[in-house]
């Protein structure tokens, strides 16, 4: 399917938009384990993303070694878009550049990209169910509140999380 061919089926559909999205969500994923703070991005990311990020934090965390990504910057781009299984799944390349380093819990350097930057392609699938989308107010499923998901996946009110996969697209795959 085209990007028009996904206008014309979700009028809301803006390859700009989409565009910043990604990239944004790609990088919040590096800064929450740089931050140690992957919880924030459990609302934008599936379960197996998510845990594929957490067991490298883990690895780490077990060998006493801080993990951390710097000066992170990202591009995707929109390689083939595709309806499966009531939903839209795009698929991306993100062109990651990044230094990848560990450190060890007092803070001293340990290895890594310290000198160079690493530059790595990833393939980047986002999904989206057919039929939602975001409005200009994202209200909480919970108790109707509206929510500041850049701020928060989690809804100040309630506590419900805010699971972006009810709403707008989020990364279903990272390799």
């Amino acid at each position: 399917m085209t990007i028009e061919e996904l206008v014309e089926k979700d009028s809301s559909f803006n390859s700009s938009i989409f565009i910043s999205k990604a990239n944004n969500i790609i990088k919040k994923m590096y800064n929450a384990i740089t931050l140690d703070e992957l919880d924030t991005i459990n609302s934008f990311v599936s379960d197996e993303v998510f845990n594929n990020f957490k067991k490298k934090v883990d690895e780490a965390k077990a060998n006493h070694e801080v993990l951390t990504y710097e000066q992170v910057n990202v591009s995707t781009e929109i390689k083939s878009i595709e309806e499966v299984n009531g939903y839209y799944k795009i698929s991306c390349n993100a062109y990651c550049r990044y230094y990848e380093t560990y450190y060890s819990e007092n803070g001293k350097y340990l290895y890594g990209d310290k000198n160079a930057p690493r530059e790595v392609i990833h393939q980047a699938i986002f999904a989206k169910k057919i039929g939602t989308g975001l409005d200009n107010v994202v209200r909480c499923l919970g108790c109707g509140m509206s929510l500041n998901v850049i701020e928060s996946g989690k809804c100040p009110n309630c506590g419900r999380i805010f699971e972006s996969e009810d709403f707008d697209y989020y990364l279903e795959l990272y390799v």
